[in-house]
């Protein structure tokens, strides 16, 4: 009996933290610190990238509880069967454990700094002022403006580009608050793709659907889409030696880009919750595909990392078939 009672209990907190989108997060990381290593021209060390990705799950995590916990009073009208309305999982717990998660992210993102420069002031700070900046971010959305329709879906795009900054928060060169001009530019793309993506969210539980948030969405999706895929024409992300694979890799996301957008048009003519819920978990999970492109466009010799990016798709799409990433 003990034991069905412990395994209701994980799975009420892996539902209430979202984990089936966790893996997106991850990748975003990966992709942040492979670039900045490139830019950098310093090698890797797997250890401080542990601890940037434990950082990023931690923050992750606490901002998905804090949703709930924030929302409970709607949640018991709209969604009763969530863990926090269902009475699964106290709601003073889970806001302890959703603050405590933030600190630990800051904490262990500071760690990564400290071992990536135990010396280097910049690189032991960036890492922290990135992390406390994603965590107030984190707040304010849970706290006080998830309601307001599009700056809420502002703050959601900057979460996104601030946890890519996070991955990159450890590159050599740079001053407190500087990034690559190649991090920055990929971190701008992702949260205007992700923002996107919001809008569309909007909509996700209204038969009826506010078409012209979900054209936003749609255009918007395209737009942080495209300024990954054509990258190179803004910055030197490819070895500039490498001239067929910057031929053919804005190709490659094409093709990666067109289940998504083709379940986008697809929301937009029927504009049903269906179709519109589909249309947000391809959209998120397709994020991993993205960095697992771009991390081996960024760094070809390194097919190996690009794989191990790619395969985070497993547990995503695994996670997924018992709990709803939104």
């Amino acid at each position: 009996m003990n034991s069905i009672a412990n395994s209701n209990t994980w799975f009420s907190w892996l539902q209430l933290a979202r984990v089936s989108a966790l893996p997106t997060a991850v990748s975003n990381i990966c992709l942040g610190y492979l670039v900045a290593m490139e830019a950098g021209g310093q090698p890797f060390r797997f250890v401080e990238l542990a601890f940037l990705i434990l950082s990023s799950a931690c923050l992750y995590s606490a901002g998905m509880i804090l949703n709930d916990v924030f929302d409970v009073e709607s949640d018991r009208v709209l969604r009763p069967e969530r863990p926090l309305p269902s009475g699964r999982i106290g709601v003073s717990t889970a806001k302890a454990c959703g603050f405590l998660l933030l600190g630990v992210g800051v904490t262990v993102a500071a760690i990564a700094g400290w071992i990536h420069g135990p010396n280097e002031f910049p690189d032991i700070v960036r890492p922290i002022i990135t992390s406390l900046l994603l965590a107030v971010l984190i707040v304010a959305y849970d706290r006080w403006f998830k309601r307001i329709t599009g700056f809420a879906a502002i703050l959601m795009g900057l979460c996104r580009s601030m946890n890519l900054l996070l991955g990159a928060s450890t590159a050599e060169g740079f001053g407190l608050i500087s990034f690559p001009a190649s991090s920055l530019l990929l971190a701008a793309a992702l949260g205007i793709y992700v923002t996107g993506i919001t809008f569309f969210a909007r909509n996700e539980s209204v038969q009826n659907s506010n078409r012209s948030l979900l054209y936003l969405g749609g255009f918007l999706m395209l737009v942080g889409f495209a300024g990954m895929a054509l990258i190179q024409n803004f910055v030197t992300l490819c070895p500039e030696n490498r001239s067929r694979l910057i031929q053919v890799f804005p190709w490659i996301m094409a093709m990666l880009g067109f289940p998504v957008f083709r379940r986008v048009l697809v929301a937009m003519a029927q504009g049903s919750p269906k179709a519109i819920q589909g249309t947000i978990i391809t959209s998120l999970r397709s994020i991993i595909p993205f960095d697992a492109a771009l991390c081996f466009f960024s760094a070809p010799e390194h097919a190996w990392y690009s794989l191990a990016v790619l395969s985070l798709l497993v547990p995503a799409w695994f996670l997924g078939r018992w709990l709803k990433p939104t």
